[in-house]
């Protein structure tokens, strides 16, 4: 009773946060204070940030939260311990909109208890607010472009423990390399730093003062090398390197980093594995490890060196292993952790049967989850592949094994859920062996695959039969997905029991049965894809009941002359694409399923396209593409279709008019939301109050005729593209102007370019604008963009005449791009010194870059395949020592010209050659080349170049107009230049 009374009289019940309930903090108050530790640090990610439970374990063991002594368990199995505890408490939850189940979430009000209770130690960088300088964690949002300016105040947090970006790009970002090279190795006290998914190419040398580093990520980076130094880093438990796909070796001696427990170096293109490696016993993770030859590499003995692997192991080169004793060595049944594993042989690999001993004496533990074989040089596979014994199985891949005549019995793999097979080229007949059936009986009770619900099979030249399991009981009775793909030769039958199937696919199949009346599952398919390149009949979707399809794409099938009854049936149909039918004519008297929501008609040209007097029946349809298609369709009535959103017409050679009926004039024009229309020859006439599509969005004109009329345009219009146009009426009277929400402009062809740009009718709140396909305007000139003080980003695309865009630029632009601009050959004096991108693809006669430089804004200058400005520096190029300088230049705040040049000489170790190629830059010379560079040594113009201090000073006392000491000032006074790339020179 009296400890009711303490909690009843507690102050929980008066904490500041209005949002936590007093009972969930109480919940906290008794969690044990090694448990509290770890969830009060899940703050230092997003409010609703779904995090994944192995790489918030190995967060928590690099700031030492699981040292709680527990006997008998490894450091990750006690993480998993605190992670189950907080899971079992609801303090984490699974999240929901996880398909493979491993994010994990906070709740909202879970969340701001975890933010209270890690006080002023863990912080979101950005969210607001001040950070205490005694930050221990911090996160920040990763953005395309981090600049050293954003991260200035790191300096001040002598405690930071944490270095972790937060983002969820797809490509990669660009960091300075001031914050790498000076920041970074001052944060004396990091334990965790992630530079994943930055474009960085080096890593520097003084990542070794970085003495309590625990965890480093560098995956998916650019990185080809790592640093000597890194093996300097004695407490490392954690380097990911996965997705650095430059990356072809691991520094020699990463034996001395004996405190490391997971190394990811999947998808790189590291080709062995360095001696030193065994000496790292405590390896929990070991991603790759690659077979090397005999006397030169590791063996694969050596994997039994590393008892306690756990999570996923990729074997490679298995070629190379001819003494089956080390495969036995390597001892992976016994690796009783290890829950995926990836065996692959060499793709040459030869025939041998010595291969297949090897795999056999390579038997992993039955906890295994995931199973792949690739490239596999043996006739037949073990005995122990398709064993029940391996009742954790879930995933089997068998890939390019091309002596194995069969298949293993997979059948007997008691829950199996996934299962591949490709590249299977021997194998003729698929049947008992496969289904695991050991005697003649058909009255066994044995199911063969009772828990498969995705087959593949792929790439099977030699398949011809499909032989029926003649058991009591049928396979695959949670069979969701079938996919055949480029068995070409397979002409037996399909199994006739599939009562929970969802999805078929059959691809590039060109004899698959005619007819399949014993089908009986196939009402109960919602989606079916259809492909081939032959003349095969659809007789098998013949089907008259009713039926739950949603989903359809077929393609192909020149002799189909009407749509399978088995679509007609449906009354869920949802999307339908119909692609490469030439033998099709006319859809059903009854039209289509009015259940469809999107139809997509291709390269059908002889098709009769639906009649009008039926449009008004689809009330689902809200996307309609037609292309090439549908030849005797000559007027479209846009507002046709009652819910229409999505319109596009390409290719429909007869088409002459698209017009607006006045009787259905409430019709679609209110729904109406994105209108293409492109390549129409016959086109005379778009309706003449286009001005009624209220929320028309997005708006494409390409290719017309030279005849057609364009009266008001749209109201609300977000985007526009028109090129090519021949029109009846001037553009002058479209009324741009007018188009007040119009934020990106795509126009092409000189007359509509010219006019609009001539007359300034541009609209007035434009962001974006891209001009394309001028082949008269040699040249663009004049302040004819500055009237649009909105204007951010400027393109030029497809420009075969343009050769100069003098004085053009508006001062508030942010991105700039040539791309495909053959005669471009000069540019403005000066860039807009708002400037942040630019870029230049393909202009081969450009040759030099202004005097003036670039602004102090720019964050990014990306060259590719501009043969003169590469010819600038090809002879004073040495391609072993300068190559990184093609992929990044970097330059930092400071106006000190030593700490410029030294940056670019960092990356080349080539002094003269990097001296050579500032100098060159923004020189007026067509080429400067090295020999012409060493001369003006010789003859004391100025001296000779070595890194020392003073180096850019003495060549400006020697060559005071030195072009690049010119430009210098300008780009540093508030300058950095995160990413200068030359790829694809």
């Amino acid at each position: 009773m009296s400890y009711a009374i303490a909690i009843l009289n507690s102050d929980i019940w008066n904490i500041p946060n209005d949002n936590i309930m007093p009972s969930l903090f109480l919940t906290y108050q008794h969690l044990p204070s090694h448990l509290k530790r770890c969830f009060a640090y899940c703050s230092i990610f997003p409010k609703g940030y779904p995090f994944n439970r192995k790489k918030l374990i190995l967060l928590w063991m690099a700031e030492g939260f699981l040292e709680h002594s527990m006997v008998g368990k490894a450091v990750e199995e006690v993480g998993d311990d605190y992670f189950n505890e907080l899971l079992s408490r609801s303090l984490i939850e699974r999240s929901n909109d996880d398909i493979v189940k491993e994010k994990f979430v906070m709740h909202d009000v879970v969340y701001d208890l975890a933010t209270i209770a890690s006080g002023k130690s863990c912080c979101r960088f950005g969210s607001g607010g001040r950070i205490s300088e005694d930050v221990h964690h911090v996160t920040y949002n990763q953005e395309e472009y981090d600049i050293f300016n954003k991260f200035e105040t790191f300096f001040d947090f002598k405690c930071l423990r944490s270095f972790l970006p937060i983002g969820s790009r797809l490509q990669e970002s660009y960091l300075s390399c001031k914050v790498i090279d000076d920041l970074i190795p001052s944060i004396k006290r990091l334990r965790m730093l992630s530079l994943s998914n930055y474009n960085i190419t080096v890593l520097p040398n003084s990542i070794n003062k970085l003495v309590q580093l625990r965890y480093l990520n560098l995956s998916h980076t650019d990185i080809k090398c790592l640093p000597d130094t890194t093996c300097d880093l004695y407490y490392l438990q954690t380097l990911l390197l996965s997705g650095c796909w430059k990356l072809i070796e691991l520094p020699i001696h990463v034996g001395k980093l004996i405190n490391l427990r997971h190394l990811d170096i999947s998808y790189t293109k590291i080709k062995k594995m360095p001696m030193q490696i065994v000496r790292l016993e405590n390896l929990q993770t070991l991603t790759v490890f690659l077979v090397g030859k005999q006397k030169v590499g590791l063996s694969i003995r050596e994997l039994g060196k590393f008892p306690n692997l756990r999570g996923k192991l990729c074997i490679k080169n298995l070629q190379n292993a001819i003494d089956v004793s080390e495969a036995c060595d390597a001892n992976l049944k016994h690796k009783v952790h290890l829950e995926e594993l990836e065996v692959y042989w060499d793709q040459q690999t030869e025939e041998s049967p010595t291969n297949e001993v090897i795999l056999n004496e390579l038997q992993p533990s039955i906890n295994l989850k995931k199973l792949s074989i690739k490239f596999y040089g043996g006739i037949s596979f073990p005995s122990w592949l398709g064993d029940c014994s391996f009742s954790n199985m879930v995933y089997l891949s068998i890939k390019s094994c091309e002596y194995c005549i069969t298949l293993p019995p997979l059948g007997q793999v008691p829950f199996l859920k996934e299962l591949k097979i490709d590249g299977m080229s021997r194998v003729e007949t698929i049947g008992p062996e496969f289904y695991g059936m050991t005697g003649g009986s058909t009255n066994s009770p044995f199911q063969p695959f009772p828990s498969l619900e995705k087959l593949e099979f792929n790439s099977m030249p030699s398949w011809r039969e499909w032989i029926s399991f003649r058991g009591s009981k049928f396979p695959f009775p949670r069979l969701k997905t079938l996919m055949l793909r480029d068995c070409t030769e397979l002409r037996g039958h399909l199994p006739s029991h599939l009562p929970s199937i969802e999805k078929i696919t059959i691809l590039w199949c060109n004899h698959f049965p005619a007819t399949l009346s014993t089908l009986h599952w196939l009402s109960s398919v919602k989606s079916l894809d259809l492909m081939c390149q032959g003349s095969p009949e659809l007789s098998l979707l013949g089907n008259d009941s009713p039926c739950h399809l949603q989903v359809s794409t077929i393609f192909g099938f020149n002799k189909l002359l009407s749509l399978p009854n088995m679509f007609m049936s449906s009354t869920c149909l949802q999307h339908l694409d119909l692609i490469y039918i030439s033998s099709l004519t006319a859809f059903p008297a009854n039209g289509l399923p009015t259940s469809l929501q999107s139809l997509r008609i291709d390269e059908c040209q002889n098709l009769a396209f639906l009649r009008p007097e039926t449009w008004s029946n689809y009330t689902s349809l809200v996307t309609l593409e037609l292309k090439n298609c549908c030849d005797s369709l000559t007027s479209f009535q846009l507002n046709g279709f009652p819910v229409l959103q999505i319109l596009s017409i390409e290719g429909c050679s007869s088409l002459k008019s698209i017009f607006i009926s006045e009787k259905n004039s409430s019709l679609s024009l209110s729904t109406l939301q994105s209108l293409k229309v492109s390549n129409c020859k016959s086109l005379r006439s778009l309706p003449q109050r286009m001005d009624t599509l209220f929320v028309l969005k997005s708006l494409t004109l390409d290719k017309l005729s030279l005849c057609c009329e364009v009266a008001c345009l749209p109201p609300k219009l977000q985007f526009m593209h028109i090129e090519s146009l021949g029109l009846a009426t001037p553009v002058t009277e479209w009324g741009f102007q007018s188009l007040c929400f119009l934020s990106d402009l795509h126009i092409g062809g000189d007359n509509i370019v010219n006019t609009l740009l001539k007359k300034k009718l541009l609209p007035p709140l434009l962001v974006s604008l891209t001009i394309t396909n001028l082949t008269e305007m040699m040249r663009l000139k004049g302040n004819r963009l500055q009237h649009i003080s909105t204007l951010k980003n400027l393109s030029f695309k497809c420009c075969s005449t343009l050769e100069t865009c003098k004085d053009f630029f508006p001062s508030f632009l942010k991105s700039l791009v040539f791309i495909n601009c053959p005669k471009l050959m000069s540019l403005p004096d000066m860039f807009p010194s708002s400037l942040e991108t630019l870029e230049f693809d393909d202009c081969p006669r450009l040759g030099l870059l202004p005097r003036s430089g670039f602004p102090s804004s720019l964050k990014l200058l990306s060259i590719s395949h501009c043969p003169l400005l590469k010819s600038r520096w090809e002879n004073i190029v040495d391609p072993k020592s300068t190559i990184e300088l093609h992929y990044q230049i970097c330059v930092d705040y400071s106006t000190n010209v030593d700490s410029v040049l030294l940056r670019i000489i960092r990356p080349t170790r080539h002094p003269d050659v990097s001296a050579s190629f500032a100098l060159s830059m923004y020189s007026s010379e067509e080429k400067l080349s090295f020999n012409r560079f060493l001369s003006d040594i010789d003859q004391k113009m100025f001296q000779s170049c070595s890194v020392k201090p003073g180096w850019g000073i003495q060549i400006n006392s020697k060559v005071a107009e030195a072009p690049y000491y010119q430009v210098n000032p300008a780009w540093s006074l508030s300058f950095e230049l995160v990413s200068m790339d030359f790829s694809e020179m």
